[in-house]
């Protein structure tokens, strides 16, 4: 099972769609940024693992997503959206 590293439009629709799920269930307003990191792994459907900034509140963070995406029954699942190190810079 490889990975494989998105780009561009594929990337950004799921970090956009993590975030406003995560917004949703967490009374949060996160508002994308950019991309850091995307990796994706094919198992029973597709992991997508990324590293996304987005503005909370006036402060820009880094944050971890992990969303499974089954594209054949069209469906999409936040695993995780968890803020990761100040180490991690924008790309």
């Amino acid at each position: 099972m490889g990975k494989d590293r998105p780009k561009g439009p594929e990337a950004i629709e799921i970090a956009k769609f993590a975030i406003h799920k995560h917004n949703n269930e967490a009374k949060t307003k996160l508002q994308f940024e950019s991309l850091v990191k995307a990796e994706k792994q094919v198992v029973e459907g597709i992991n997508y693992r990324i590293g996304v900034n987005a503005l909370d509140g006036t402060t820009s963070k880094v944050y971890g997503v992990i969303v499974l995406v089954e594209p054949w029954l069209k469906f999409k699942k936040l695993i995780s959206l968890n803020p990761l190190s100040n180490q991690i810079r924008r790309m």
